[in-house]
């Protein structure tokens, strides 16, 4: 695959942001963050990524949740208007008795659209997502939203080391 670079050209300075727009974006969550008692997705506080417009991104996401039987998490990804794409998720089965011994849900979405995976109140829940982001004319941020998938009294929780690169392609 051949990833997006940047040319200088003769006379070009050669300032941070265009050094910095040659570089992957990524993020580490440095924090766990858990909602208790709520379907109402919110922001994650770190898994945010900013994207230009009128490209093409290939993104990598790897999310640890813990949460309790039955609550399970759901999220839904926010991009820029316009934009447009494809997601490919790994994550537990809902209603899971244990996540080490389950099925594992492998499927394609649009980028817009939610998706739940199973947590069992015992091990943490892995989520991988590799996201193909094709921005249209407006700049934004492309940002994990996330909340339990049934509300119940005990925390759900996003945990730290969870992390996102995006690689701009074109």
């Amino acid at each position: 695959m051949t990833y997006y670079y940047r040319y200088f050209t003769a006379g070009t300075v050669a300032t941070k942001a265009l050094l910095d727009d040659r570089e992957p974006l990524s993020v580490v969550k440095a924090s766990n963050q858990s909602v208790t008692n709520s379907t109402v997705k919110v922001a994650d506080t770190a898994l945010t990524l900013p994207v230009a417009a009128n490209a093409i991104y290939h993104v990598s996401v790897m999310v640890v949740v813990s949460g309790p039987t039955g609550a399970d998490w759901s999220q839904l990804w926010t991009f820029p208007a316009g934009a447009t794409g494809t997601r490919f998720s790994h994550g537990p089965e809902l209603s899971v008795a244990s996540v080490r011994a389950t099925s594992i849900n492998a499927r394609s979405a649009p980028i817009g659209t939610s998706l739940a995976y199973g947590t069992d109140g015992t091990e943490n829940s892995a989520i991988r997502e590799e996201i193909w982001l094709n921005t249209a004319g407006t700049a934004g941020n492309l940002a994990l939203t996330w909340a339990q998938n049934v509300a119940v009294a005990s925390a759900t929780t996003v945990l730290a080391g969870s992390w996102m690169t995006a690689y701009r392609v074109v």
